[in-house]
């Protein structure tokens, strides 16, 4: 990958709220998607690859975080219990953070939940 996309993957990891998030999987990933998103970034952001540049060593240590916190079964249980009770699906899109509408004879058209943004998390009361 080249300089410029490096840097945007450090972007996004630094952004990023949850394990799932940093490492780009699923809510509920297996195994296999674990392994294979902990090798991509950490062949991206290696310190190795990447001598001197504070920034990629955080996020390389973000994702190894991100990747024990749902590889452990213990740790991922404790993990999902607390965000599961602070995240809470917005209502109107089920928390995927889009709704479908009909769209005259096309059929139906897939558009960003105005209720929640997009995030798929409920509003704040």
């Amino acid at each position: 990958m080249s300089h410029k996309q490096t840097k945007a993957e450090i972007k996004r990891i630094a952004a990023a709220s949850s394990p799932q998030d940093v490492l780009s999987v699923p809510l509920s990933p297996g195994e296999e998607q674990l392994k294979a998103a902990h090798r991509k970034l950490a062949r991206l952001l290696h310190p190795d690859f990447n001598p001197g540049d504070p920034a990629a060593a955080d996020a390389m240590a973000r994702v190894n975080v991100a990747y024990e916190t749902l590889s452990d079964p213990q740790r991922r249980r404790n993990h999902e219990a607390v965000h599961n009770t602070l995240r809470k699906a917005c209502a109107k899109c089920d928390g995927t953070g889009y709704t479908w509408k009909q769209k005259g004879f096309a059929g139906k058209v897939r558009q960003s939940c105005k209720a929640c943004g997009g995030t798929g998390k409920a509003p704040a009361v």
